[in-house]
């Protein structure tokens, strides 16, 4: 028993500290906590951890924990009712954007705030603490401003894919073949979204006001771009695998090409769809090594 309260304690603690160094990686402590002690653990950890921020009203690590802890939680269980990977993935993140969105909702309406007014005053806030940053994205800051909802879904999408394929490590059950599309090279997702990513480039580029059709097509053309992106991604895995590249210059390339070189990686994802690179570099693979 006291090795149980060990066990979910450490991990709690540690899911609250990354989510305060960085919310990405708050969700990877949680998933291992659900998978190795089960639901009734996992619910009594993050129960007592949340009334412990909320006694001494620590809101700035509450939010991401509870955001972390609704996406384990909700994948968890329907993966459990046989949701598979996409499916609990799916629901996932739209409830966890759904209660998001309600609770804003709520909070604005008590507070009587202006959810876009409060977001440019923390944003404004910010930029004075860096003002090497102040003159560069201040004349951005409308357009950054209208693409936090598609940064906040990323950013979900990353905690949960990094919380998956380390809590998977620990699970009790047997990891079933489709979560072998969380290896990165092995990503992948339908052609056909192609076409949501054309139909979001009038109102994405074409000028205008703030209109919702822009706010849409904005930030769904930032969330598919994403996505091309861990494609591109995926395909240099490949490459890397294929022909062998060290260990080294495989950080050294990943940290250029996610850091500097976003646009290009999902370009290269995107063409993909016509110039097959995956399918040449799996040909290039099954090919005897010459001596």
């Amino acid at each position: 028993m006291l090795n149980l309260i060990a066990r979910v304690t450490i991990l709690t603690a540690m899911s609250v500290v990354f989510c305060g160094m960085t919310a990405v990686l708050g969700a990877a402590p949680l998933f291992v906590l659900r998978n190795t002690e089960g639901r009734a653990a996992f619910l009594s950890g993050v129960a007592i951890a949340i009334g412990a921020m909320l006694a001494f009203k620590a809101f700035p690590l509450l939010i991401p924990f509870v955001a972390m802890t609704l996406l384990v939680f909700a994948f968890s269980e329907a993966v459990e009712l046989g949701g598979g990977l996409l499916k609990s993935s799916v629901m996932a993140l739209t409830l966890c954007c759904g209660v998001g969105l309600i609770f804003l909702g709520l909070w604005s309406k008590i507070e009587q705030v202006v959810i876009g007014d409060f977001i440019h005053e923390k944003m404004m806030d910010l930029l004075e603490q860096v003002p090497q940053l102040k003159a560069t994205l201040l004349p951005e800051l409308e357009s950054l401003i209208v693409q936090t909802p598609s940064a906040a879904v990323i950013l979900l999408s990353v905690a949960l894919w990094f919380g998956i394929l380390f809590g998977k490590r620990f699970s009790v059950q047997k990891v079933d073949s489709e979560f072998q599309i969380l290896k990165l090279r092995e990503f992948t997702f339908p052609d056909t979204m192609v076409w949501g990513l054309i139909a979001t480039l009038p109102g994405t580029f074409l000028p205008q006001d703030l209109s919702l059709w822009h706010v849409v097509s904005v930030n769904v053309f930032n969330f598919l771009m994403f996505l091309y992106f861990l494609k591109g991604l995926a395909l240099v895995a490949n490459y890397f695998r294929v022909y062998r590249v060290g260990i080294a210059w495989q950080a050294i390339t990943y940290v250029l090409l996610v850091s500097q070189l976003f646009i290009l990686v999902a370009a290269f994802g995107l063409a993909d769809i016509w110039m097959d690179f995956k399918g040449k570099l799996v040909k290039k693979a099954a090919e005897p090594i010459e001596r």
